[in-house]
């Protein structure tokens, strides 16, 4: 490979760059993996390492001196140089590293200079995604647990009371839903719940004095899930001071209960807090 530039006949060659030797390097990495119980193994080619090649060669004529120096100047930075090149095993590579650039001068020839040049292939790392910090892993973990717990959810409960806010027991409480219609007592505390719950909304209403025409919804949500419902419908009677809460915060009203089952609502006919 010769580069030439005269122009014109009549003057001194002013440049001329000759490669004599073209050398390449090539390797790949190969991990063999031995299979438990059996002589033989299987390869896994990780790829490719980076090409090495490197240039014997020549300036020569008036600008020789000046290529020498250009070149040299690009090694000491030791930054990566663009590079181009017709041959086949080259032609892929855009931007080289100089590894290694020695000259030696050609007795009785000042303007003429032997280079070898050692090139190592460059290409641009990977950018690697940016690791969450602890305070997004923290967010991110109590949103989980948050999630699991209102998708453990599957059961209505609430708490009666009379006018005189004590307990009510044994009334019926009533909870209808696209599945079926339930029937629960309140217990001595005047607490009521329904377990196993399937997924929907549920209408709660109570039979006891002062709760006629009073009823509330509440949704199960989740393949096993619930939370909370609002009160639904129009309320004629003495109503609940209260909306249900869910995470264990008492209200008026049935609501479906949290992950412990220890939450509920109370319900007092006489709508005061």
């Amino acid at each position: 490979m010769t580069k030439y530039e005269d122009d014109d006949p009549s003057k001194a060659l002013e440049e001329l760059r000759t490669v004599l030797r073209v050398q390449t390097s090539n390797q790949r990495s190969i991990v063999e993996h031995k299979i438990p119980g059996k002589e033989t193994s299987t390869l896994q080619d990780m790829g490719r390492h980076a090409l090495r090649f490197g240039f014997l060669g020549e300036f020569m004529g008036k600008g020789a001196t000046t290529a020498t120096e250009t070149l040299w100047q690009k090694f000491q930075k030791g930054k990566t140089v663009p590079f181009s090149s017709d041959l086949v095993g080259l032609s892929e590579v855009t931007h080289v590293l100089i590894e290694r650039l020695d000259f030696e001068e050609i007795a009785g020839d000042i303007v003429r200079f032997r280079y070898r040049l050692q090139l190592r292939e460059y290409t641009e790392p990977k950018k690697e995604d940016e690791a969450p910090s602890q305070q997004d892993d923290a967010k991110k973990n109590a949103e989980d647990e948050t999630d699991k717990a209102e998708d453990s959810v599957n059961y209505v409960t609430g708490k009666v009371l009379d006018k005189e806010k004590k307990p009510v027991e044994g009334a019926k409480v009533h909870v209808q839903g696209d599945q079926g219609e339930y029937q629960v007592q309140t217990d001595e505390n005047g607490i009521f719940r329904k377990d196993n719950l399937d997924p929907g909304k549920y209408t709660v209403t109570i039979d006891a004095p002062g709760y006629e025409n009073q009823k509330r919804q509440v949704e199960i949500k989740g393949d096993r899930g619930g939370e909370s419902g609002s009160e639904t419908g129009s309320q004629s009677g003495p109503s609940p001071a209260e909306e249900p809460g869910a995470g264990g915060n008492q209200a008026s009203g049935p609501s479906a209960g949290d992950q412990s089952g220890t939450s509920g609502s109370d319900a007092s006919p006489e709508g005061e807090a």
